[in-house]
């Protein structure tokens, strides 16, 4: 990168990065080529595997960002707790497009909830298999519909489940799509589950609930 940028003769005066790994050590890098620049990192929660990637390594690096930003209050009070303090920071809140929100719900709710939907990374932390298992503990009729959008390491594990437990014609995975088209989904399901593990506050959860959707969510 800081060749690329020689070639270009770009020189930095700001340089922000989201998600400590590996942006803290590149971030700190490029640094040490520019030092006159000042540094940002946002960090959106993974407190304990910043510590186990960077080690005993960790507080010299985060001695040369000159910022912090944080995806909620909490995440700040866990790096000040369990790295360091900090002087500068800010929260650096979630957010969506306007015409997300609709004024016009066309969800009704006066049946029970059969129409379930998933959208985000097809990761472990997120838990999007335990969902499907949930869905059909919940539902022993099989009287549920279950729509996964996202892309990731478990999705080959998900669609081979729904291949294994003849459930196909209960679950669709859609993979990644265009974000716009999401809102078509959200808008055909009742709603949206996910039980994410050290979700900061995910962009989804306001997307599903500025359509309409009862929202699920850790």
């Amino acid at each position: 990168m800081i060749n690329w940028l020689e070639i270009e003769n770009f020189e930095p005066d700001i340089i922000v990065g989201h998600f400590p790994n590996p942006q803290i050590e590149m971030i700190c890098s490029l640094h040490d080529k520019w030092p006159s620049a000042k540094t940002a990192v946002v960090m959106h929660g993974e407190i304990g595997l910043t510590k186990k990637v960077y080690g005993n390594g960790l507080m010299e690096l985060c001695k040369k960002i000159d910022i912090w930003g944080f995806r909620s209050e909490t995440v700040r009070k866990i790096f000040e707790r369990e790295v360091m303090p900090v002087k500068r920071s800010f929260i650096c809140y979630s957010g969506i497009p306007e015409d997300y929100i609709t004024l016009k719900n066309k969800h009704d709710f006066s049946n029970s909830l059969e129409r379930f939907i998933y959208v985000g990374d097809m990761i472990e932390r997120k838990y999007p298999v335990q969902i499907m298992e949930a869905l059909k503990e919940a539902y022993p009729q099989g009287n549920y519909q279950l729509t996964y959008v996202g892309q990731g390491d478990l999705l080959n594990v998900i669609c081979d489940r729904v291949k294994q437990e003849n459930l196909s014609g209960k679950v669709k995975v859609l993979g990644k799509i265009p974000r716009n088209s999401i809102i078509e989904k959200y808008d055909n399901a009742d709603c949206m589950v996910m039980i994410s593990k050290g979700e900061a506050y995910g962009l989804v959860y306001l997307e599903a609930m500025a359509r309409g959707c009862i929202t699920i969510a850790s």
